[in-house]
């Protein structure tokens, strides 16, 4: 399924910090394409990889099993308007899961420009292809690798190289998010506000967001707080912006709003107790 979204990004608290890791930052506009293979046949995954000496009938799922180039899946075309008015930089999210340990190598290249190579996890023990997990690494991606409009192309690969003669990564979806300059993009404006409830031990908090101009373009807003918590990003960090991704729809945050006032409650029953005022993360 190919989405569009026009987000609006807002933090829990005011925190913020640069970092390494790219990702958006408190007061971004940006843009998110997703694609997921809804004809797959592990969960609606892309499988990257395959079993040595065998081809998969599915055109999607590796082109060639050439050992000097490794497993290569067959281009896929996205069916997204590409906006490039006003973008300043872009990026890929993938939603990958390492299914087969010892599978390593994996890169993903657009338009057939170079081959990107996708980070491992620093908060995995290296060597990071002997253990099985489910990250969202994220590459930076050349606004010249991108077109306007439609057929921008994606391909992924992963090394041949593999103990037991299998390689394979499944991808959950594929998120290509274009950044725009926020005083040339029209694009909705907002603050959180907090509501603290009577009792001071409610496991709920009233979360409201009060939009400026334009707020008639909201369709949606995605709550999303940094605090320490059960690691769903998988990456090793319990204290971050949380939330992540399963076919192109963001999952474990806060919450989601889809009409105006745009309220919701967060239900803080099962967040731990927080050991430090301030969060040591990225922002959102």
């Amino acid at each position: 399924m190919w989405r569009r979204y026009l987000i609006l990004s807002l933090a829990v608290n005011t925190w913020f910090a640069t970092s390494a890791v790219p990702a958006p930052m408190t007061g971004d506009a940006f843009r998110e394409y997703c694609w997921y293979n809804e004809k797959g046949d592990a969960g609606q995954a892309l499988r990257v990889g395959g079993k040595q000496g065998q081809f998969h009938p599915d055109p999607c799922v590796f082109l060639s099993e050439d050992r000097s180039r490794g497993y290569i899946n067959a281009p896929i075309e996205l069916q997204h308007e590409f906006d490039l008015a006003d973008a300043i930089k872009a990026e890929v999210i993938i939603e990958k899961i390492l299914c087969h340990d010892g599978t390593r190598g994996l890169a993903i290249r657009v338009n057939n420009h170079e081959w990107i190579a996708v980070p491992e996890c620093e908060n995995i023990p290296g060597p990071q292809w002997e253990y099985q997990h489910h990250t969202y690494p994220t590459v930076p991606i050349a606004l010249d690798q991108l077109k306007r409009g439609r057929g921008n192309i994606f391909q992924m690969k992963i090394s041949p190289e593999h103990p037991w003669g299998w390689p394979q990564n499944l991808i959950n979806g594929v998120h290509f998010r274009i950044y725009y300059d926020p005083a040339s993009k029209t694009h909705p404006t907002g603050r959180v506000v907090v509501l603290s409830p009577e009792d001071s031990k409610s496991e709920q908090v009233l979360l409201k967001v009060k939009p400026d101009s334009p707020d008639s373009q909201i369709r949606r807003v995605d709550y999303i707080g940094c605090y320490e918590d059960l690691n769903f990003e998988g990456d090793g960090r319990y204290t971050q912006w949380h939330y992540h991704f399963f076919h192109g729809s963001i999952s474990n945050h806060i919450g989601t709003a889809l009409s105006a006032p745009w309220d919701v409650v967060w239900d803080m029953k099962w967040v731990p107790d927080q050991k430090q005022p301030a969060c040591p993360a990225r922002s959102p």
